[in-house]
């Protein structure tokens, strides 16, 4: 819990981030009691929770796209997954099954992300961007990369371990060298 709370801290606090860290928290304890969680209720229970300490945060776009987000992920990916897994198994059945199973699973993540939250961007930006999805397919696989040897480089690097924490620098690099270059690629598609 007191690294969730960091964590938070450390990205700063934003409304969205506090979110992630109520509903993170939330199934932490649960964990810890030995009970299960559902991440649909966390997600009910944290947004709940923040409207009741400050009801201004209804308002807040980040809270609204990164709800709508999360309940994307837990209720439509699901059912994308397995509907994309039996597609690609029928049309890449020669691929190695790794591979069809994780492209299903970065297009199904994605895609549900941006269904739910298309009514919220259109109404804010009033725009209908047509490569957002082809951009985050694109990115996705490497974020965890990012995030994992970037954690683990921070890890060693306070262990006095500086050998490792420069090579794991450069996987994190290499993963935010890819991102850039990915989103600049869709920004100047036509």
């Amino acid at each position: 819990l007191a690294a969730i709370a960091c964590y938070a801290l450390l990205v700063g606090g934003e409304v969205a981030v506090v979110r992630a860290a109520v509903m993170g928290g939330l199934f932490v304890t649960a964990a810890a009691l030995k009970r299960s969680s559902t991440a649909i209720v966390s997600l009910s229970a944290a947004c709940l929770a923040m409207t009741l300490a400050n009801p201004l945060a209804l308002w807040d776009i980040g809270l609204q796209l990164s709800s709508m987000a999360t309940a994307g992920l837990v209720l439509l990916s699901p059912v994308l997954t397995r509907q994309l897994r039996q597609i690609l198994g029928r049309f890449l059945g020669w691929t190695p099954g790794w591979l069809r199973v994780s492209c299903a699973d970065v297009v199904a993540v994605t895609l549900a992300a941006t269904l739910a939250t298309l009514p919220l961007g259109l109404y804010y930006s009033q725009r209908l961007s047509l490569v957002s999805l082809l951009a985050n397919i694109l990115i996705a696989p490497v974020q965890p990369l990012i995030l994992f040897s970037g954690t683990s480089a921070l890890i060693a690097g306070w262990w006095g371990v500086e050998v490792l924490s420069q090579l794991l620098l450069w996987w994190a690099w290499l993963g935010l060298v890819w991102t850039a270059g990915a989103v600049r690629w869709c920004a100047g598609l036509p």
